[in-house]
């Protein structure tokens, strides 16, 4: 009972030693070189695949002991992008933004932001492993919310990081464009959209972005403020991929977004002017 008991709290446990060992990177950085901090980072991401992999193994072999009601094979098939890439995409941006802004006032909010994103997709995972529909169905917008925060914080990065190259502004707009790229195909992909009507809205995406980036490049943005723009522009994407999914994706919803991103585009600009 006791090792059953510590099973159900892995999710949490591995989620806290996580946030522990991303709290440590901060001292790490402030107190070590960069090689010593990615060498960490990389200890660490060791410890996140080993969850992965033992949640799977745990919650099969659990099944298989007790008699569980056994999994389709379409169910037991687990989604390597949901269980491996997404997990990477968070640990990375997270890694990333602690190296681009290294300010001790920001811990709190990235240990809150670890501990919280990583708690429910490990519970997810486990919950997918354990045939548990109903905590799977309630936890799965945790990707969205995975792939948002993930590129507010490698679009920040990038920011900063070609700055402090002294590259061409340009770069950082190539890079996060790659960057929505990806994370906007992988959304595609957990929806099961990689059609003509998904490569038409990940189109939409980037040409709204890259048009908004150029003429922004006009005016005295912050970087900030670069970022904030970026992460709309997904947001917005994600929201009508999954007006698209729901079947409630028509005209009206296309005007109603883009005019609130125009209202946001326009304070963007108003506000450094």
């Amino acid at each position: 009972m006791k090792t059953f008991v510590q099973y159900t709290k892995r999710p949490y446990i591995y989620a806290v030693m996580i946030t522990i060992g991303i709290m440590a990177l901060y001292s790490i950085l402030h107190t070590s070189s960069a090689i010593s901090y990615f060498a960490a980072s990389i200890s660490l991401y060791t410890l996140l695949l080993f969850e992965l992999y033992s949640t799977k193994f745990y919650a099969t072999t659990f099944d298989d002991q007790f008699e569980l009601t056994s999994r389709s094979k379409k169910h037991r098939k687990a989604h390597w992008v949901h269980h491996l890439i997404m997990p990477t995409v968070l640990f990375v941006s997270i890694v990333l933004f602690v190296f681009a802004n290294s300010q001790l006032n920001m811990a709190l909010v990235i240990a809150l932001i670890s501990l919280v994103l990583f708690s429910i997709l490990f519970l997810n995972i486990k919950a997918y492993y354990e045939n548990k529909y109903k905590l799977e169905n309630k936890t799965a917008n945790v990707y969205d919310v995975i792939s948002i925060a993930s590129v507010f914080m490698l679009a920040f990065s990038i920011f900063v990081v070609t700055a402090l190259l002294g590259e061409l502004y340009i770069i950082s707009g190539l890079m996060n464009t790659a960057v929505l790229i990806i994370l906007g195909y992988l959304t595609l992909a957990r929806y099961h959209i990689i059609n003509k009507q998904g490569g038409m809205m990940l189109f939409a995406m980037l040409l709204v972005y890259f048009n908004s980036f150029l003429a922004l490049l006009n005016f005295d943005i912050s970087i900030v403020a670069h970022t904030i723009l970026t992460t709309f522009v997904y947001y917005y994407f994600t929201a009508v991929v999954n007006h698209y999914e729901e079947k409630s994706l028509d005209l009206k919803v296309i005007i109603e977004y883009l005019a609130v991103f125009v209202i946001i585009f326009v304070i963007i600009i108003l506000g450094h002017i």
